[in-house]
């Protein structure tokens, strides 16, 4: 189970860099917490969505990690889809994959002061 109080740990014990703090805090403010990869690139100043997708997964992967967790979301050839700690994704209309920051990982962000809870409430 994912909770608020997991995530607060896990990005606490995880260390997260600045650009790290820079992508969640991106990903919460968009609005409905929801950004795709090539939204969360410009925002956050990667050169195209690869690189962002890349990097997040990383983060993702370690939070994973620190977590002690696995993601339930597979890709087709059974590897973990590790962005699904994070978010919940799917294809928009436009055939890019959006990704909705779930509500307790949002939560933590909150009370760990890395962002101002209620922008997207």
């Amino acid at each position: 189970m994912l909770t608020v109080d997991r995530y607060n740990r896990a990005l606490v014990d995880m260390g997260l860099t600045d650009k790290q703090k820079e992508m969640l805090t991106a990903h919460y403010s968009a609005p409905d917490r929801r950004i795709t990869m090539t939204r969360l690139a410009e925002t956050v100043g990667y050169q195209n969505y690869a690189a962002a997708n890349l990097q997040y997964g990383k983060l993702a992967k370690k939070l994973c990690q620190v977590m002690d967790a696995e993601p339930d979301d597979r890709y087709k050839d059974g590897s973990p889809f590790w962005l699904s700690i994070i978010a919940e994704a799917w294809k928009n209309k436009d055939g890019e994959y959006e990704f909705q920051m779930w509500p307790e990982l949002a939560e933590a962000l909150e009370a760990m002061g890395m962002v101002d809870g209620g922008a997207n409430d």
